[in-house]
């Protein structure tokens, strides 16, 4: 993208960014449902071999995480965010299968500058995840507020 840190300016709207991916593991799953979403078609071998999907299959929570993970290791750690103003849809087309090559992919889809405070901006940001069998199993479509480096560098030299 560009030199670090990542401000506002940073993105281009269009860009297209390859997170990684990675294979995720049936204990992982249940591992994580364990902890924070515990319904039985997540940690209950026998239960989900009897219904819908016919195995264990990640919780959608997992999904996000999974995501967010890959956007942070990839290139949010090095914004200057100043968090987000919340999420506009989560879409869950597919299941999060055990066993499966995922792959995250973030698009900058959209960038408003703030009118009310001119040292930031919003960034529209779409999350995909995708199973190397399945295709597209997610879509997060979410908001980030960032810095603007150009008001900063304006605020120095005055």
């Amino acid at each position: 993208m560009t030199s670090l840190p990542r401000y506002f300016e940073d993105f281009e709207v269009g860009r297209v960014i390859d997170c990684g991916g990675r294979t995720i593991s049936k204990e992982e799953i249940m591992a994580f449902a364990k902890e924070f979403d515990p319904q039985p078609i997540h940690i209950d071998e026998r239960y989900a071999a009897q219904h819908h999907f016919g195995e264990i299959v990640g919780s959608g929570l997992h999904v996000l995480g999974i995501c967010m993970r890959h956007a942070v290791d990839t290139f949010l750690r090095d914004a200057v965010t100043l968090g987000s103003p919340g999420t506009e849809s989560i879409k869950f087309f597919k299941p999060l299968r055990p066993e499966r090559k995922l792959r995250v992919i973030a698009k900058i889809t959209d960038k408003i500058p703030s009118r009310s405070r001119p040292d930031r901006g919003r960034i529209k940001l779409c999350l995909e995840l995708h199973d190397e069998k399945e295709g597209l199993l997610a879509e997060w479509i979410s908001y980030g507020i960032f810095r603007r480096r150009d008001v900063l560098e304006d605020n120095r030299h005055a």
